[in-house]
């Protein structure tokens, strides 16, 4: 009887400490808040002179994960960001990794134009600098809103032009055919079975 009575005893504690947990966890989802006026200040001295440095400086100011809930962030700092995201663009394709990175977290705080934007302007590094688009999306993939549509992001670009899309997804097929690095594996051939799968017809 005794045995019994600490098995239930133990059995609620376990279930107390689950509750109390998820609690915890739910609390600080929706708490999560951004410091906009030194992300803001931060972004400023980034876009004067981007570079590895003041990328991870932008990096460690943004949420490492999404939330249940949009991350607050002031709409004039979202704005400022949005405005001036052809500098970060031209930083991913000269293949500063930092950039990629910052790319990818701002989906965590991006509205609806700054995510299309996201998509095509990471999405077109497919193409190019496959290597660090498949390593840099392996790490940042629970940050990406639809893979398929990052993968397959041309058709942003192209809409209704169904020969230019194809030749898209063939250059972008082949580029992912050169990458032989064993740890992209399996990333590479989940981009390539998104890109397979596309009706374009």
């Amino acid at each position: 009887m005794r045995k019994r009575r600490l098995s239930i005893f133990s059995f609620l504690l376990i279930i107390l400490c689950l509750q109390a947990l998820t609690g915890v966890t739910s609390y600080s989802q929706e708490k999560i808040m951004i410091d906009s006026s030194n992300l803001g200040k931060t972004w400023e001295e980034y876009i004067t002179n981007p570079g590895k440095e003041a990328a991870i400086r932008i990096y460690e100011l943004l949420p490492a994960m999404k939330v249940s809930r949009q991350i607050q962030v002031q709409e004039e700092v979202r704005e400022m960001i949005f405005k001036n995201l052809n500098i970060l663009e031209s930083q991913i394709y000269r293949g500063e990794r930092n950039a990629l990175k910052v790319g990818f977290r701002l989906f965590t705080i991006a509205d609806s134009k700054m995510e299309a934007s996201l998509v095509k302007i990471i999405g077109y590094l497919l193409r190019y600098n496959t290597n660090l688009f498949l390593e840099e999306l392996k790490n940042h993939e629970v940050l990406v809103p639809d893979l398929d549509q990052l993968v397959c992001s041309f058709q942003l670009n192209e809409a209704g032009d169904t020969v230019q899309q194809k030749l898209e997804r063939n250059i972008r097929l082949k580029a992912l055919g050169y990458v032989e690095n064993k740890e992209l594996k399996a990333m590479k051939k989940k981009c390539i079975r998104i890109l397979k799968n596309l009706k374009l017809d």
